[in-house]
């Protein structure tokens, strides 16, 4: 959708991995603190976005 693009290309948005369960997630993963711990299963587009969101959550520790 073109508002996207322009959202990501004029406002520069910061990516944080979200949403009830993924927040979950990155609360455990941070509370145990082992790399790779939690593990979060679900569906991303295969786009750039799907690939921001897989890195978000890559950087918080979480396996995908």
């Amino acid at each position: 959708m073109p508002v996207f693009e322009d959202l990501a290309t004029n406002h520069k948005p910061l990516y944080i991995a979200g949403g009830a369960t993924q927040n979950s997630a990155r609360v455990a993963q941070w509370q145990v603190n082992e790399p790779g711990a939690v593990t979060y299963t679900g569906a991303i587009g295969k786009d750039k976005f799907g690939e921001t969101l897989k890195s978000a959550a890559a950087a918080d520790g979480l396996t995908t």
